[in-house]
């Protein structure tokens, strides 16, 4: 099975002090650890619609509703919460670790659209740490058995292997996402030819590199939205939408409003 972000290859690592919160929040608030470190490292599940991710030296992760997300131990960042319900839920369980673990400095999402059942952990977990009775064994078992669960939806070395191979494009879109974007350009920063990577990046992610772009240009426009003024052509023009009436009939597929609504519904509240 794959290996988690915060495993090595000697498997010598020892955990402990696991705790499970539950984070319930309104709209566009957020937690930060921006003037001191963070002391523990942490999963995270996303529950809400988005979470946005801003760190010291002002770059920008987004995360959506179904994406679990490890938060190394020592990082400076602030996580703002999105989406149209309150609460804004996201399942969180803090842990220590024991052993020779390489640092890494930014979040790293673990699975995308996880399956509902991986929730039942962290909810055990937080219900444990909630009671005045000592259930740090209870605690312990439940988060290996979450431990588990995540290498089982994660798939096999083969898959993760298959996804590291298109990963250069991944992260290229991340970074470039207003700019124009070509497969034949993607597929060279892969070292793959165009049919090649068009097919691996459809087994990885069960979406064609244009509609993949597509969807999180969409989701950085609601995300933009909800947090800053900018007016909607702007946003549009920015993310690659060159035709507006076509950005609009994108948006409201996917989030059943208009971006205008979309906004407005968020500012009456």
């Amino acid at each position: 099975m794959q290996q988690l972000p915060f495993e090595n290859e000697n498997n010598n690592l020892v955990f402990f002090r696991a705790y499970g919160v539950i984070h319930r929040w309104t709209r566009r608030t957020f937690y930060s650890y921006v003037s001191v470190p963070r002391g523990l490292h942490g999963l995270m599940l996303v529950l809400c619609d988005h979470i946005r991710v801003e760190y010291h030296d002002d770059s920008v992760m987004l995360f959506d509703k179904g994406d679990l997300i490890y938060i190394p131990k020592g990082i400076y960042y602030s996580i703002r919460f999105l989406g149209d319900s309150e609460p804004l839920e996201v399942l969180m369980v803090n842990f220590a670790i024991s052993g020779d673990l390489t640092p890494c400095d930014r979040i790293v999402k673990i699975l995308s659209n996880a399956d509902q059942g991986l929730a039942k952990p962290f909810y055990k977990m937080a219900s444990y740490c909630m009671q005045a009775n000592d259930h740090k064994y209870e605690i312990m078992g439940e988060f290996y058995r979450l431990l588990g669960e995540i290498k089982k939806q994660g798939g096999s070395t083969e898959t993760s292997a298959l996804a590291k191979s298109v990963q250069p494009a991944v992260e290229y879109i991340s970074s470039h996402i207003g700019e124009p974007m070509y497969v034949s350009d993607l597929a060279k920063k892969c070292l793959l030819s165009e049919s090649a990577f068009r097919k691996r990046f459809r087994e990885s992610f069960g979406q064609t590199p244009g509609e993949y772009v597509t969807e999180k240009r969409l989701t950085k426009a609601a995300e933009l939205l909800k947090s800053t003024d900018i007016p909607i052509t702007t946003i549009a023009s920015e993310l690659g939408f060159y035709d507006n009436a076509y950005f609009y009939k994108l948006f409201k597929n996917k989030y059943k409003v208009t971006p205008s609504r979309y906004r407005d519904k968020d500012e009456a509240l």
